[in-house]
């Protein structure tokens, strides 16, 4: 037990593993109930070329997310490119509010592309 941790930074984590090789074609999902996951998750996918990257959370989430992402050394600009917190405003309050929400943004993605769905800019 305690062990020998030398050479772990080589080895992938599990979330890489798991992420394999997502890219230009893919669109990524972070839903997790796990707030530590889902950081991980976004290291690891917004550097990643992927056609989608979506996080749920609220928009204090997201602000400290960016705060602590820039210390890891994902640059503020790269945000730009995230869905965050994904789905449309429709004022959802329920689960199954903020579930058509997402279908919502995602029916718009699909149909109007990128630049007819709604982002949020945070406010400095």
């Amino acid at each position: 037990a305690g062990g020998d941790h030398r050479g772990q930074r080589d080895r992938p984590s599990g979330v890489e593993r798991a992420l394999g090789g997502l890219g230009a074609d893919d669109h990524a999902f972070v839903v997790t109930r796990d707030h530590a996951v889902d950081e991980q998750l976004m290291l690891e996918l917004m550097p990643r070329p992927l056609a989608y990257l979506g996080m749920i959370g609220s928009r204090g989430k997201v602000g400290r997310f960016q705060k602590r992402l820039a210390m890891r050394g994902i640059a503020p600009e790269a945000w730009r490119a995230v869905h965050a917190p994904i789905g449309l405003d429709l004022g959802a309050e329920t689960p199954a509010e903020i579930a058509v929400a997402i279908a919502a943004e995602l029916v718009v993605w699909r149909r109007r592309g990128r630049a007819a769905a709604p982002g949020w800019e945070p406010r400095p």
